[in-house]
């Protein structure tokens, strides 16, 4: 799961209602707040449940996942992301100020 979601050798469109342009936030601050209080909820419910995170499935548009590996994934495409964010930088076009 997570070499298949961090593996950036496969360019991967987003659907149409998740790109950006569609999404409620104004800025890239408001992105990041929403991401990092998300993030903190979920490293809480992580860190404190006792639910059975193999018997509650998730049906996405790629596939079927239990809860565990949803966890997974959601780490690991976060990591494409910062991959995809590092290789926009390293843009010799990309400003350096």
């Amino acid at each position: 799961m997570i070499k298949n979601v961090e593996d950036r050798s496969t360019k991967v469109k987003t659907f149409a209602p998740l790109e950006p342009v569609n999404t409620p936030f104004k800025t890239a601050e408001d992105a990041m707040a929403s991401f990092m209080d998300n993030r903190d909820k979920l490293v809480g419910y992580v860190s404190t449940t006792n639910d059975d995170l193999r018997n509650h499935i998730n049906q996405l548009p790629v596939g079927v996942y239990d809860s565990f590996q949803m966890l997974l994934f959601i780490g690991a495409h976060s990591n494409r992301h910062m991959q995809q964010i590092n290789e926009v930088k390293a843009d010799p076009n990309f400003p350096k100020n």
